[in-house]
């Protein structure tokens, strides 16, 4: 809507022009018995009406006119997106289906014309209101039982989709075991899992890809809980407990081995403890480990991207300490040839000195980089340890390494020089001939 101006004597330019013409010139609307006064021209003034309408008469504040990115704007940018992931063939067109639908439903909700930035936290509210009422395209009934048949109470319910909309959904069941979840995708399959103290169970739901978004499913559920393992530990920093890790657990599920699916987190307390439960003998799983400051504990292997499985016969089991380290380490350098001119594409990949790995930490660049075309090369947020660098020309036909050079840097050095003889990465490696000085 334009400010206030004052102006000349307006008239209404044909009997159906839905604005009343005022004394001073502007224009003005009542809606749900509050006046609202546009300004300009008629044809300037019924602009503005139309931009603001349908947020007016819902009962919604309008978005500004200039500057503002729309709800509708938004929306159709996403969806843009994600065509341009199924034209690729990396994503599913019923999964596109479903981001269109709910993004529908966003605009359906807030007013194609909403400026994004006045969204507030009672809008959103609102939203989840109205979602609530339909219990979305899934919903599921059901019942936890412990082994002898008796009701669970308090038991966490977690659902999650496999593939497509990554949707997720919990619950915790009520005194008597019974719980209701909603907000999954019918178009893909999905886990249930239960989980107490004492016991976990999981189940699992095909996917209906052809059942209407607008339309409930409801399923029932009976789930009797079953003796689980427990992974316990200490995560410590400095030789003393760190408290506010987050430990987030990742497992397989069922006969699929291939396949991890985020399992839940705990974050460890004063003492650096943690206990996640729930697993099964033959289960894999792995760890990634979210420390607050950015620490990481670069020869733990429980974590990412190392892959542990569960022994049979056990209940209960602690693993190795994860000793964190902090990781302010930044090394600058240059690859050479012999000659000493700058060699380009050169992969430097950095592990701790005594020959312990660093994998991709969960946040933050990874340790390994490529020169650039003046052979320069950077690492930073590395363990702040003794470093090896090891310079390569990765093998196109995949193997083993040929012919790489290692440097021994001093802590935090900005010059490292790297020699590297680039012919030596074409020719094929004689493991049994001597070594090259």
């Amino acid at each position: 809507m334009a400010n206030s101006s004052s102006g000349s004597a307006a008239r209404k330019p044909h009997p159906d022009y839905p604005l009343t013409p005022r004394r001073d010139g502007r224009w003005c609307k009542k809606v749900k018995g509050r006046p609202f006064i546009f300004c300009g021209t008629a044809e300037e003034a019924l602009d503005d009406w139309r931009r603001v309408k349908d947020d007016l008469l819902a009962g919604r504040t309008p978005g500004d006119k200039d500057g503002e990115r729309t709800v509708v704007e938004i929306c159709d940018r996403f969806l843009v997106a994600k065509k341009i992931q199924v034209d690729a063939g990396e994503l599913k067109q019923l999964s596109w289906n479903d981001y269109k639908t709910t993004c529908d439903r966003i605009v359906a909700q807030f007013g194609r014309t909403r400026a994004v930035t006045s969204l507030r936290v009672e809008d959103f509210e609102q939203l989840k209101a109205s979602i609530v009422k339909t219990r979305g395209p899934v919903a599921i009934r059901g019942l936890v039982r412990d082994a002898k048949g008796n009701p669970v109470a308090r038991a966490v319910v977690h659902g999650a989709n496999g593939d497509g909309p990554n949707c997720r959904s919990s619950a915790a069941t009520d005194e008597h075991g019974r719980f209701l979840l909603g907000g999954l995708s019918p178009h893909a399959a999905a886990t249930i899992t239960a989980l107490t103290d004492g016991g976990g169970m999981h189940a699992s739901l095909a996917a209906e890809p052809e059942q209407p978004w607008e339309r409930t499913r409801w399923v029932s559920l009976d789930l009797v809980l079953q003796p689980t393992v427990a992974l316990s530990g200490r995560v410590t920093y400095a030789g003393k407990p760190r408290a506010g890790v987050r430990m987030k657990l990742r497992r397989t599920l069922g006969d699929n081995k291939n396949r991890y699916y985020d399992w839940g987190e705990v974050v460890t307390g004063a003492d650096g403890k943690y206990r996640v439960n729930g697993l099964s003998a033959g289960d894999g799983y792995m760890f990634e480990v979210h420390d607050p400051n950015g620490f990481l504990s670069p020869d733990w292997h429980h974590q990412s991207p190392y892959v542990q499985h569960i022994p049979a016969g056990k209940r209960e089991i602690e693993l190795p300490d994860v000793n964190l380290v902090s990781r302010g380490q930044s090394l600058r350098g240059v690859v050479v040839d012999p000659q000493g001119r700058p060699v380009s594409g050169i992969t430097v990949s950095a592990s701790l000195a005594d020959g312990r790995m660093l994998s991709r930490p969960p946040t933050g660049p990874v340790p390994w980089t490529s020169t650039g075309g003046d052979g320069r090369f950077e690492l930073s947020q590395l363990p702040d340890e003794p470093i090896k660098l090891m310079a390569y020309r990765a093998n196109a036909q995949g193997g083993r390494i040929r012919f790489p050079a290692k440097a021994l840097p001093a802590l935090n050095q900005q010059d490292v020089r790297i020699v590297l003889d680039p012919r030596l990465t074409d020719e094929v490696e004689d493991l049994d001939a001597p070594k090259r000085p």
